[in-house]
Protein backbone atom coordinates (compact mmCIF):
# COMPACT_ATOMS: atom_id res chain seq x y z
CA UNK A 1 0.00 0.00 0.00
CA UNK A 2 1.25 3.44 -1.09
CA UNK A 3 -0.26 7.15 0.82
CA UNK A 4 -0.37 10.01 -1.49
CA UNK A 5 0.04 13.25 -0.17
CA UNK A 6 -4.12 14.58 -0.42
CA UNK A 7 -3.04 18.39 -2.20
CA UNK A 8 -0.69 16.56 -4.55
CA UNK A 9 -3.78 13.87 -5.27
CA UNK A 10 -5.97 17.81 -5.61
CA UNK A 11 -3.46 18.83 -7.84
CA UNK A 12 -3.59 15.86 -10.15
CA UNK A 13 -7.20 15.63 -10.23
CA UNK A 14 -7.12 11.69 -9.06
CA UNK A 15 -10.31 10.22 -7.95
CA UNK A 16 -11.72 6.25 -6.60
CA UNK A 17 -10.08 4.33 -9.79
CA UNK A 18 -7.30 6.83 -11.12
CA UNK A 19 -4.11 5.25 -12.66
CA UNK A 20 -0.71 5.62 -11.33
CA UNK A 21 2.29 4.17 -12.90
CA UNK A 22 5.12 3.63 -9.73
CA UNK A 23 8.23 2.73 -12.02
CA UNK A 24 11.96 2.13 -10.09
CA UNK A 25 14.26 5.50 -10.45
CA UNK A 26 17.78 4.74 -9.86
CA UNK A 27 18.53 2.38 -6.80
CA UNK A 28 16.88 4.25 -3.99
CA UNK A 29 13.82 6.24 -5.56
CA UNK A 30 10.33 5.38 -7.08
CA UNK A 31 8.71 7.74 -9.37
CA UNK A 32 4.89 7.91 -8.87
CA UNK A 33 3.22 8.95 -12.37
CA UNK A 34 -0.21 9.99 -13.61
CA UNK A 35 -1.73 8.22 -16.05
CA UNK A 36 -4.68 8.90 -18.81
CA UNK A 37 -5.61 12.29 -16.75
CA UNK A 38 -4.98 16.05 -18.16
CA UNK A 39 -2.72 17.26 -15.44
CA UNK A 40 -3.65 21.38 -15.35
CA UNK A 41 -0.75 23.43 -16.35
CA UNK A 42 1.18 24.87 -13.25
CA UNK A 43 1.00 29.01 -13.52
CA UNK A 44 4.49 29.92 -12.67
CA UNK A 45 4.63 33.54 -12.57
CA UNK A 46 8.24 35.80 -11.38
CA UNK A 47 8.00 39.37 -10.95
CA UNK A 48 11.56 41.38 -12.67
CA UNK A 49 11.93 45.00 -11.17
CA UNK A 50 14.03 47.13 -13.08
CA UNK A 51 16.36 49.94 -12.17
CA UNK A 52 16.84 52.52 -14.30
CA UNK A 53 20.32 52.00 -14.22
CA UNK A 54 20.41 48.48 -15.37
CA UNK A 55 22.25 47.80 -18.50
CA UNK A 56 20.15 46.15 -21.26
CA UNK A 57 23.18 43.16 -21.29
CA UNK A 58 21.90 42.50 -17.52
CA UNK A 59 18.12 42.77 -17.95
CA UNK A 60 18.25 40.19 -21.53
CA UNK A 61 20.12 38.05 -19.12
CA UNK A 62 17.68 37.99 -16.24
CA UNK A 63 14.91 37.84 -19.03
CA UNK A 64 16.50 34.54 -20.28
CA UNK A 65 17.34 32.80 -16.66
CA UNK A 66 14.08 33.08 -16.10
CA UNK A 67 12.47 31.37 -19.24
CA UNK A 68 15.24 28.44 -19.03
CA UNK A 69 14.22 28.23 -15.10
CA UNK A 70 10.67 27.24 -16.82
CA UNK A 71 8.94 30.50 -15.78
CA UNK A 72 5.54 30.77 -18.34
CA UNK A 73 4.58 34.55 -16.78
CA UNK A 74 7.42 37.22 -16.53
CA UNK A 75 6.53 40.20 -15.44
CA UNK A 76 8.75 43.10 -15.87
CA UNK A 77 8.07 46.31 -13.60
CA UNK A 78 10.23 49.96 -13.90
CA UNK A 79 10.95 50.71 -10.33
CA UNK A 80 10.39 54.78 -11.81
CA UNK A 81 7.74 53.30 -13.08
CA UNK A 82 8.83 53.59 -16.62
CA UNK A 83 11.15 51.54 -18.56
CA UNK A 84 13.67 53.70 -20.87
CA UNK A 85 13.82 52.50 -24.31
CA UNK A 86 16.39 51.55 -24.67
CA UNK A 87 15.28 48.81 -21.58
CA UNK A 88 12.02 47.93 -23.59
CA UNK A 89 13.67 47.68 -27.29
CA UNK A 90 16.17 45.09 -25.29
CA UNK A 91 12.92 43.26 -24.00
CA UNK A 92 11.49 43.18 -27.36
CA UNK A 93 14.42 42.13 -29.03
CA UNK A 94 15.36 38.97 -26.79
CA UNK A 95 11.90 37.46 -27.34
CA UNK A 96 11.75 38.31 -30.93
CA UNK A 97 15.16 36.38 -31.59
CA UNK A 98 15.14 34.03 -28.76
CA UNK A 99 12.60 32.87 -26.86
CA UNK A 100 10.01 30.15 -28.55
CA UNK A 101 6.46 30.79 -27.42
CA UNK A 102 7.11 33.86 -25.84
CA UNK A 103 5.23 36.87 -26.38
CA UNK A 104 4.27 39.89 -25.10
CA UNK A 105 0.68 39.65 -23.92
CA UNK A 106 0.76 43.16 -21.45
CA UNK A 107 2.80 46.28 -23.36
CA UNK A 108 2.02 49.60 -20.83
CA UNK A 109 4.15 52.15 -19.72
CA UNK A 110 4.41 50.71 -16.08
CA UNK A 111 6.23 47.37 -17.54
CA UNK A 112 6.07 44.70 -20.38
CA UNK A 113 4.40 40.97 -19.24
CA UNK A 114 5.51 37.99 -21.09
CA UNK A 115 3.92 34.82 -21.07
CA UNK A 116 5.43 31.60 -22.77
CA UNK A 117 2.78 29.90 -24.81
CA UNK A 118 4.20 26.57 -25.81
CA UNK A 119 2.93 23.24 -23.93
CA UNK A 120 5.37 20.11 -23.65
CA UNK A 121 3.46 18.81 -26.82
CA UNK A 122 3.91 21.60 -28.99
CA UNK A 123 7.45 21.05 -29.52
CA UNK A 124 9.15 17.81 -28.26
CA UNK A 125 12.82 17.98 -27.29
CA UNK A 126 13.83 15.45 -30.05
CA UNK A 127 11.81 17.41 -32.72
CA UNK A 128 13.61 20.67 -31.49
CA UNK A 129 17.28 18.82 -32.11
CA UNK A 130 16.66 17.82 -35.04
CA UNK A 131 15.73 20.98 -36.29
CA UNK A 132 19.12 22.13 -34.98
CA UNK A 133 20.54 19.46 -36.84
CA UNK A 134 18.87 20.66 -40.06
CA UNK A 135 20.12 24.28 -39.36
CA UNK A 136 23.64 23.13 -38.71
CA UNK A 137 24.10 20.86 -41.80
CA UNK A 138 22.37 23.30 -43.94
CA UNK A 139 24.56 26.30 -42.72
CA UNK A 140 28.27 24.11 -43.45
CA UNK A 141 26.68 22.88 -47.14
CA UNK A 142 26.25 26.21 -48.07
CA UNK A 143 29.80 27.34 -46.87
CA UNK A 144 32.03 24.63 -48.37
CA UNK A 145 29.62 25.40 -51.60
CA UNK A 146 30.21 29.21 -51.63
CA UNK A 147 34.12 28.08 -51.77
CA UNK A 148 33.87 26.39 -54.86
CA UNK A 149 31.68 29.07 -56.47
CA UNK A 150 33.49 31.87 -55.31
CA UNK A 151 30.72 33.51 -53.37
CA UNK A 152 31.99 35.66 -50.98
CA UNK A 153 29.01 37.12 -49.83
CA UNK A 154 26.68 33.89 -48.85
CA UNK A 155 28.92 32.97 -46.20
CA UNK A 156 28.13 36.35 -44.43
CA UNK A 157 24.50 35.58 -44.08
CA UNK A 158 25.59 32.20 -42.62
CA UNK A 159 26.40 33.37 -39.60
CA UNK A 160 22.50 35.19 -39.24
CA UNK A 161 21.14 31.67 -38.48
CA UNK A 162 23.31 31.22 -35.95
CA UNK A 163 20.72 33.04 -33.98
CA UNK A 164 17.85 30.40 -34.92
CA UNK A 165 20.21 27.59 -33.26
CA UNK A 166 20.45 29.90 -29.76
CA UNK A 167 16.59 29.98 -29.48
CA UNK A 168 16.53 25.68 -30.11
CA UNK A 169 19.33 25.51 -27.31
CA UNK A 170 17.70 27.48 -25.04
CA UNK A 171 13.97 25.63 -25.70
CA UNK A 172 15.47 22.87 -24.96
CA UNK A 173 17.20 23.52 -22.11
CA UNK A 174 13.89 25.20 -20.80
CA UNK A 175 11.96 21.47 -21.46
CA UNK A 176 14.96 20.17 -19.26
CA UNK A 177 14.95 22.47 -16.27
CA UNK A 178 11.11 21.64 -15.95
CA UNK A 179 10.99 17.98 -16.38
CA UNK A 180 13.57 18.26 -13.60
CA UNK A 181 11.32 20.25 -11.26
CA UNK A 182 7.97 18.88 -12.22
CA UNK A 183 8.95 14.87 -12.80
CA UNK A 184 7.47 14.98 -16.19
CA UNK A 185 10.41 13.48 -17.85
CA UNK A 186 8.08 10.76 -19.77
CA UNK A 187 5.69 14.33 -21.20
CA UNK A 188 9.09 14.90 -22.92
CA UNK A 189 9.39 11.77 -23.99
CA UNK A 190 12.29 10.41 -22.26
CA UNK A 191 13.44 8.87 -19.00
CA UNK A 192 15.05 10.72 -16.06
CA UNK A 193 18.72 9.49 -16.92
CA UNK A 194 18.97 10.74 -20.20
CA UNK A 195 18.71 14.07 -19.09
CA UNK A 196 22.58 14.30 -18.83
CA UNK A 197 23.16 13.16 -22.12
CA UNK A 198 20.70 15.54 -23.92
CA UNK A 199 22.01 18.10 -21.99
CA UNK A 200 25.73 17.74 -23.52
CA UNK A 201 24.20 16.93 -26.82
CA UNK A 202 22.38 20.43 -27.27
CA UNK A 203 25.98 22.23 -26.45
CA UNK A 204 27.77 19.73 -29.11
CA UNK A 205 24.88 21.18 -31.41
CA UNK A 206 25.58 24.54 -30.89
CA UNK A 207 29.49 24.00 -31.52
CA UNK A 208 28.38 22.50 -34.74
CA UNK A 209 26.79 25.88 -35.96
CA UNK A 210 29.65 27.69 -34.47
CA UNK A 211 31.79 25.62 -36.60
CA UNK A 212 29.81 26.24 -39.80
CA UNK A 213 29.95 30.12 -39.11
CA UNK A 214 34.07 29.53 -38.71
CA UNK A 215 34.48 27.87 -41.95
CA UNK A 216 32.11 30.92 -43.65
CA UNK A 217 34.57 33.08 -41.83
CA UNK A 218 37.26 31.39 -43.78
CA UNK A 219 35.47 31.01 -46.54
CA UNK A 220 34.89 34.80 -47.33
CA UNK A 221 38.57 35.67 -46.88
CA UNK A 222 40.04 33.04 -49.50
CA UNK A 223 41.59 34.65 -52.01
CA UNK A 224 40.39 33.38 -55.43
CA UNK A 225 38.72 30.01 -56.24
CA UNK A 226 40.78 27.16 -54.61
CA UNK A 227 41.64 24.26 -57.50
CA UNK A 228 38.36 21.90 -58.34
CA UNK A 229 40.12 18.94 -56.72
CA UNK A 230 41.05 20.65 -53.65
CA UNK A 231 36.73 21.66 -53.45
CA UNK A 232 36.14 18.32 -54.40
CA UNK A 233 38.15 16.92 -51.28
CA UNK A 234 36.72 18.97 -48.73
CA UNK A 235 33.19 18.97 -50.31
CA UNK A 236 33.52 14.87 -49.49
CA UNK A 237 34.77 15.88 -45.83
CA UNK A 238 32.17 17.91 -45.35
CA UNK A 239 29.66 15.20 -46.73
CA UNK A 240 31.21 12.76 -44.83
CA UNK A 241 31.12 14.64 -40.87
CA UNK A 242 27.82 15.81 -41.85
CA UNK A 243 26.52 11.81 -42.84
CA UNK A 244 27.85 11.09 -39.10
CA UNK A 245 26.36 13.67 -37.22
CA UNK A 246 23.14 12.73 -38.69
CA UNK A 247 23.80 8.98 -37.68
CA UNK A 248 25.17 9.91 -34.17
CA UNK A 249 21.31 11.62 -33.75
CA UNK A 250 19.13 9.05 -35.63
CA UNK A 251 21.15 6.67 -33.31
CA UNK A 252 19.88 8.73 -30.03
CA UNK A 253 16.38 8.67 -31.26
CA UNK A 254 16.15 5.55 -31.74
CA UNK A 255 18.23 4.44 -28.83
CA UNK A 256 19.99 2.07 -30.69
CA UNK A 257 23.68 1.03 -29.32
CA UNK A 258 24.78 -0.85 -32.39
CA UNK A 259 24.07 2.26 -34.49
CA UNK A 260 26.26 4.39 -32.42
CA UNK A 261 28.93 2.56 -32.14
CA UNK A 262 28.85 1.96 -36.25
CA UNK A 263 29.63 6.11 -35.98
CA UNK A 264 32.52 5.58 -34.24
CA UNK A 265 34.26 2.88 -36.27
CA UNK A 266 33.22 5.40 -39.23
CA UNK A 267 34.88 8.45 -38.16
CA UNK A 268 38.21 6.80 -38.18
CA UNK A 269 37.78 7.07 -42.06
CA UNK A 270 38.03 11.36 -41.53
CA UNK A 271 42.00 10.94 -41.39
CA UNK A 272 41.68 8.74 -44.93
CA UNK A 273 40.11 12.13 -46.73
CA UNK A 274 42.26 14.79 -44.79
CA UNK A 275 45.49 12.95 -46.10
CA UNK A 276 44.34 12.51 -49.59
CA UNK A 277 43.21 16.48 -49.22
CA UNK A 278 46.54 17.49 -48.19
CA UNK A 279 48.33 15.32 -50.75
CA UNK A 280 46.01 17.54 -53.57
CA UNK A 281 46.89 20.83 -51.38
CA UNK A 282 50.96 20.05 -51.88
CA UNK A 283 50.42 19.05 -55.52
CA UNK A 284 48.87 22.72 -56.23
CA UNK A 285 50.37 26.35 -55.77
CA UNK A 286 47.60 28.71 -54.42
CA UNK A 287 47.68 29.74 -51.16
CA UNK A 288 46.59 27.85 -48.47
CA UNK A 289 46.34 28.33 -45.26
CA UNK A 290 42.56 29.32 -45.29
CA UNK A 291 42.03 26.04 -46.55
CA UNK A 292 43.88 24.20 -44.42
CA UNK A 293 41.52 25.51 -41.73
CA UNK A 294 38.66 24.92 -43.19
CA UNK A 295 40.14 21.27 -43.16
CA UNK A 296 40.65 21.25 -39.87
CA UNK A 297 36.98 22.79 -38.71
CA UNK A 298 35.72 19.83 -41.02
CA UNK A 299 37.58 17.40 -38.89
CA UNK A 300 36.44 18.97 -35.47
CA UNK A 301 32.60 18.34 -36.83
CA UNK A 302 33.31 14.81 -37.56
CA UNK A 303 34.73 14.50 -33.60
CA UNK A 304 31.72 16.08 -32.71
CA UNK A 305 29.47 13.31 -34.22
CA UNK A 306 31.89 10.94 -32.34
CA UNK A 307 31.33 13.37 -28.98
CA UNK A 308 26.86 12.41 -29.39
CA UNK A 309 27.95 8.89 -30.80
CA UNK A 310 29.65 7.87 -26.98
CA UNK A 311 27.06 9.68 -25.20
CA UNK A 312 24.25 7.11 -26.98
CA UNK A 313 26.58 4.80 -26.16
CA UNK A 314 26.34 5.50 -21.83
CA UNK A 315 22.84 6.36 -22.14
CA UNK A 316 22.09 2.73 -23.80
CA UNK A 317 24.46 0.58 -22.19
CA UNK A 318 22.76 -0.85 -19.75
CA UNK A 319 19.83 -1.43 -21.62
CA UNK A 320 22.35 -3.45 -24.43
CA UNK A 321 23.79 -5.54 -21.46
CA UNK A 322 20.04 -6.59 -20.51
CA UNK A 323 19.21 -7.57 -23.58
CA UNK A 324 22.55 -9.45 -24.31
CA UNK A 325 21.70 -11.33 -20.58
CA UNK A 326 17.84 -12.05 -21.77
CA UNK A 327 19.37 -13.69 -24.83
CA UNK A 328 21.81 -15.87 -22.84
CA UNK A 329 19.23 -17.08 -20.08
CA UNK A 330 16.89 -18.07 -23.02
CA UNK A 331 19.02 -20.14 -24.60
CA UNK A 332 20.31 -22.91 -22.37
CA UNK A 333 16.33 -23.32 -21.60
CA UNK A 334 15.16 -23.66 -24.98
CA UNK A 335 18.19 -26.27 -25.15
CA UNK A 336 17.20 -27.95 -22.39
CA UNK A 337 13.36 -28.39 -23.33
CA UNK A 338 14.91 -29.89 -26.76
Amino acid sequence: MVTLPKKWVREMGLRQSSEITIERSGNKSLVITVENTAVPTERREVALHVAESLSTDSLVRKIVSFYLLGYNLINIKSEMNSLNTLQRNAIKNVVRKYLIGTEIVVDSNEGILLQVLLGYSSISVDSALRRMLLISTSMHREAIQALGAFNRDLPRTISERDDEIDRFRLFITRQLNTSVDQGIFKDIGFESTDLLGYSQIVIILEKVADMACRIALEVSHVEGTPERQVCEKLSEMSEHALKLLDMSLLALFKRDHVAADEVLEKTNSIGELKDRLITKIEEGRQSTDRVISIMNYLEETCDYAKDISEIVLDMTAEKSVRKEIGKDLAEPIVAGLA
